[in-house]
């Protein structure tokens, strides 16, 4: 069973910020692609920044997790690990410009997961064996000629 992600409006999908000194200004984009998702049981699933559920929403989620088990063997809850990677460059009106290493922010939520149902089985089930009872066949009558 497929959990709904999406990032609020606290989650930017870029920031651009502007400096100046003297007579420079340099201006940092940062951006990213979308939502980093980990969890124990779990499996992440589409990609960028999803979609806000709300009631009578057609259709799958745009970023989801799913669990193949409860929480309950971590003690009632699945620690949910979300992560955004933010690539970064700059410019300068010096004629500066480059890039700048990558920011990751990353926040941990613990999500108590009641339920899991799990995907379909890739085997096949084997056929069942019919098991059918048939009538035994008396026994020949056996005699029994002593020896003279």
């Amino acid at each position: 069973m497929d959990t709904w992600v999406w990032a609020t409006g606290q989650t930017p999908t870029s920031v651009t910020a502007t400096a100046t000194a003297g007579s420079t200004t340099a201006t940092i984009t940062a951006g990213s692609s979308g939502l980093q998702l980990s969890a124990p049981d779990g499996k992440a699933s589409c990609t960028g920044f999803g979609i806000a559920w709300h009631s009578g929403m057609a259709g799958g989620p745009a970023r989801a997790i799913s669990f193949n088990r409860s929480s309950a063997h971590l003690g009632g809850t699945t620690p949910l690990t979300i992560k955004v990677a933010y690539s970064a460059s700059y410019t300068a009106t010096d004629g500066n410009s480059g890039t700048l290493p990558a920011i990751t922010t990353t926040n941990t939520i613990n999500l108590p997961v009641a339920e899991s149902k799990p995907s379909p089985p890739t085997t096949t089930t084997p056929p069942k064996l019919a098991l059918t009872r048939t009538r035994r066949q008396p026994r020949p009558k056996h005699t029994h000629n002593p020896p003279q």
